[in-house]
């Protein structure tokens, strides 16, 4: 039994679709999230309907030679079965059968990229009445077995009238087949296979210089941005992608390969006196040609022009559009016009400046100010809570403070508006990062998810959140699908290095890492590079990588001492340097309020100081250090993880 996801293929069962080249499975034309080992798991079951799937065969198919357990074969058959909407005690499409496997039910139909149905692998042979069981069968596609060997019948003395006969009924037969075969591959809008429409909204640009308003630039694109992705077959590229297009001499087409998406919406404005006329353009990627433009002037109502430019611009690529789509498209956060544009410039200080504390609380006082002319401004809210979060991480000690504001101000949002995913979010990553409330941080992700899969925040916090649960398979998934859909993210690629660290997937890790570091030369990345390579026992590699790390750490006298002392007693020695300088470094800012006990605590574990990194990790629990949820799967930790310290310190976070 192999996967058989050749290009092209397509399987069609009950209500479902599955794009085995893209890897989707989709229900009619939503999108129905699986990890890669669900839907390894899936493809395994299409391609074998009806039959008995012992579990030593599916583990061997899923997971190869990776030893995994049991459990985690019944776990992502739970999660598909979730996924499909079944209840296991009446299953419609996976059968358990116990002591032994499983079974996959449903009529399921093979069809090539075109819609036409191919052979199956299989098909029971028609014995005809007085057939010889030895006589040569011929398969052919949708038809029965039928013996054609006319010239050893009509010899072993079969009339001609019964061959006449054979040949009518072989004829008739198929025609029938072949008007059932037209019939099925008419296309169908449900169940036929969905081509997915990717989009950039670029920030909006002035046709002259001296008219900027970056604010009100970035905020008309993340308005329109925030529209579209509510439609769940356009995949829409997130405004954090799209902040950096701030140029007037961006070329559109560009950055709509950069961004490697099939269309572009691109806008402009220009002021005339008190009058800005605003014009627009669907274009598309790859032949430049302009699908529809508009242009508002004489007046123009900032909300009625963006409810016009997202209904069109949905209409364009989805060719039908609901009353669903539609009301989703016009929602507004505010009628209020002061409101709108003081959260705009809030929006825009957020994604520029997201590590600048001190433009962060600029940010923060412009949503102040808009909340209290709209105090139904429910997406100000959100955002209000996510900036205060953000705050909370470098705040020390005083993060107390903001993670309690950041969870009032999502909570109002939500009474104000259930289906703000951000405010789901910061509740979700509060929860679990702060308050350690496991079960109450998979109800926001859960909603969140519901709300919008496609959603690069979403994909971001629950791939942190699986990763904290010991579900690495599955945080990879969505740190990729995070990846996907922001693909120039330093951040997220970044982000996956770490994640694959954390699974052990070290030769992965090291490629991603190439990857990131060719982006941005950041010392994180470094650091997770160079401990891949000493968990492969690569110490060669591992030096070298040693090397740029401290370099890019700007330490001389750490890297000359290090030097000094792989030339003279080798690797283990250099290694043993580099990390006591560190800690000794880091001890030396303990009282400051960015001061993390965590990466102390790293250090001890890897020098073999298995007393101080607990003491060190006990401060680190104090202060609700935020990496702290990765304490069950952290390779760092592996040397002291027996100790009963330690299981003690994991069961009081909740990491059972």
């Amino acid at each position: 039994m192999a996967l058989n996801a050749i290009n092209g293929q397509f399987y069609r069962f009950g209500e479902f679709h599955i794009d085995a080249k893209n890897r989707l499975l989709l229900r009619r034309s939503e999108i129905i999230p699986l990890t890669p080992k669900a839907f390894d798991l899936l493809l395994i079951f299409v391609e074998n309907p009806g039959c008995l799937l012992e579990k030593e065969e599916l583990m061997q198919q899923v997971w190869g030679d990776l030893f995994v357990e049991e459990a985690n074969l019944a776990r992502n058959v739970s999660s598909l079965r979730k996924a499909l909407g079944e209840n296991p005690k009446s299953p419609e499409y996976i059968v358990t059968v116990t002591g032994h496997g499983y079974r996959f039910v449903a009529d399921v139909e093979e069809l090539s990229s075109g819609g036409t149905r191919q052979t199956p692998k299989e098909q029971p042979p028609l014995t005809l009445v007085g057939e010889s069981p030895s006589l040569r069968e011929i398969k052919g596609p949708q038809a029965p077995h039928v013996n054609v060997d006319y010239v050893t019948r009509e010899r072993a003395g079969l009339p001609t009238v019964a061959i006449i006969g054979a040949c009518c009924f072989f004829v008739i037969l198929t025609i029938v087949v072949a008007l059932i075969f037209l019939r099925s591959n008419k296309a169908d809008p449900a169940t036929a296979p969905v081509e997915l429409k990717t989009i950039a909204v670029l920030p909006s640009k002035p046709l002259a210089a001296e008219d900027r308003d970056p604010a009100s630039e970035f905020g008309l694109a993340a308005s329109l941005i925030n529209r579209l992705s509510r439609i769940r077959s356009l995949i829409v590229r997130p405004a954090a992608a799209i902040v950096k297009y701030t140029s007037i001499e961006q070329d559109p087409i560009d950055a709509g390969r950069e961004q490697k998406v099939n269309y572009v919406l691109a806008s402009s404005y220009q002021k005339i006196g008190e009058k800005v006329v605003l014009t627009a353009q669907l274009i598309s990627v790859n032949d430049r040609a302009v699908l529809w433009s508009d242009k508002c002037e004489e007046q123009c109502n900032t909300f009625a022009w963006q409810d016009d430019l997202a209904e069109k611009t949905t209409r364009s690529l989805l060719k039908t559009l609901s009353d669903a789509h539609r009301l989703a498209v016009t929602k507004h956060g505010t009628e209020n016009q002061k409101a709108y544009d003081l959260f705009n410039l809030g929006l825009y200080g957020w994604y520029a400046n997201t590590y600048d504390t001190e433009r962060l609380i600029r940010s923060a006082g412009y949503l102040e100010q808009a909340i209290a002319l709209d105090p139904n401004y429910a997406t100000a809210y959100a955002l209000l809570a996510t900036i205060n979060s953000r705050l909370g991480i470098s705040a020390g000690a005083g993060r107390k403070e903001y993670e309690r504001k950041a969870d009032e101000q999502a909570h109002k949002a939500l009474d104000l508006d259930e289906t703000v995913v951000e405010a789901h979010l910061v509740l979700g990553v509060s929860a679990y990062t702060y308050h350690w409330d496991w079960s109450k941080a998979d109800e926001h992700f859960k909603r969140a998810r519901e709300l919008n899969p496609d959603d690069v925040g979403v994909a971001r916090t629950y791939a942190a959140y699986l990763a904290s649960m010991r579900q690495l398979d599955e945080s990879l998934y969505w740190q990729k699908r995070a990846c996907d859909l922001q693909p120039l993210s330093f951040d997220l690629n970044a982000v996956l290095v770490m994640r694959l660290f954390l699974a052990r997937r070290y030769d992965e890790a090291i490629e991603q890492a190439h990857k990131a570091l060719q982006m941005v030369p950041a010392t994180p990345t470094m650091y997770y590079a160079w401990r891949c390579y000493e968990e492969q026992h690569r110490y060669e590699e591992a030096y070298r990588a040693l090397q740029e790390l401290i370099a890019a750490e700007k330490q001389p006298d750490t890297a000359a001492l290090v030097t000094r002392a792989y030339a003279t007693s080798g690797y283990e020695r250099a290694r043993f340097v580099y990390l006591n300088r560190r800690l000794k470094s880091l001890e030396a800012k303990a009282q400051e309020d960015m001061f993390n006990p965590l990466e102390a605590a790293i250090m001890c574990a890897l020098l073999g100081n298995k007393d101080d990194a607990f003491k060190w990790l006990e401060k680190a629990y104090d202060c609700h250090a935020q990496e702290l949820i990765y304490l069950k799967v952290t390779p760092e930790f592996d040397n002291i993880r027996s100790d009963p310290r330690f299981s003690g310190l994991t069961g009081r976070i909740g990491l059972m």
